[in-house]
């Protein structure tokens, strides 16, 4: 899901009340905000962030978990937010830690086939990740480079004073002559 394809897609079944995902970040990091996409309609979303899997290890994980209903009802809600019917949901909010993300999904009408194409879970941007900025500055940044002609000062050189030319105007072109030469072919056999 957090593969940047839009191609690629995960579908939940079709009897899951409540299609959940857990995103495991690898470590602790800083998040700011989250953003899904998924099947179009109206749905809302609800974000949870924990440093800890509730109820396992992260390195005995089956490759699909199972989550009480009433593990997830004494889970702290994070954030929420609803799809306009475009079935883009982005919430941001203050910046906080967490190694594991879990998005829980609530479809407002019955869904048989529903299918989450992206997740994204973004950090907040800091000047070491800052990458371009609009910003004006002093020092030099290498793309003007003086070139040592500019500043050379010979001794003895003054400036150039007002000089008559020292050429004159180009001769002009020979007149035509009288008559107009047409060479003449004839062929040759070979």
């Amino acid at each position: 899901m957090i593969d940047g394809q839009a191609g690629s897609i995960h579908a939940f079944a079709g009897n899951d009340s409540t299609p959940a995902t857990i995103i495991d970040l690898g470590r602790v990091l800083p998040i700011k905000r989250i953003s899904t996409f998924s099947t179009s309609g109206s749905a809302a979303a609800t974000f949870y962030v924990f440093d800890t899997l509730p109820g396992g290890s992260a390195a005995n994980l089956p490759e699909t978990l199972s989550v009480d209903p009433q593990l997830v009802a004494g889970f702290r809600t994070f954030a929420t937010g609803s799809d306009d019917g475009t079935g883009r949901v982005a919430v941001d909010f203050q910046e906080t830690s967490a190694r594991y993300v879990m998005v829980a999904w609530t479809p407002s009408g019955p869904t048989s086939n529903f299918l989450v194409v992206e997740i994204a879970v973004l950090g907040p941007v800091t000047g070491s990740t800052l990458l371009a900025l609009n910003r004006t500055s002093e020092r030099s940044d290498d793309k003007n480079v003086h070139d040592s002609k500019d500043f050379k000062e010979i001794p003895g050189e003054a400036p150039l004073e007002e000089q008559p030319p020292a050429e004159g105007p180009p001769p002009s072109l020979p007149h035509t002559p009288p008559f107009v030469f047409i060479p003449r072919v004839t062929p040759t056999s070979f």
